[in-house]
């Protein structure tokens, strides 16, 4: 599911820039995706532990680990700029 939307989001990024919106658009997309990277972190997390066990689940994790996104990017400035724009416009925009 967090894959599906994650795609639908990259979908309506990319008509948004098409129609000049793309440099918000691309905020709340990348918001978006980071914590959907994170929810997808916890539950290959939750999947491995129930399935694998001692010096497999180690390696196992240790390749969910490698996956991630290690960008030392934070979402808080941007999560405050879309949540500004938000309440200005006092409506959901993009």
């Amino acid at each position: 599911m967090e894959a599906f939307a994650m795609e639908s989001v990259a979908a309506a990024h990319a008509q948004a820039a098409e129609s000049g919106k793309g440099a918000q658009a691309a905020e709340m997309c990348r918001v978006f995706t980071r914590d959907a990277m994170a929810r997808v972190e916890v539950t290959g997390r939750t999947v491995l532990a129930a399935c694998s066990e001692g010096d497999t689940l180690r390696a196992n994790l240790a390749v969910l680990r490698r996956s991630r996104n290690t960008s030392r990017w934070t979402r808080s400035p941007c999560g405050r700029r879309i949540a500004g724009r938000l309440l200005d416009a006092e409506r959901y925009v993009v």
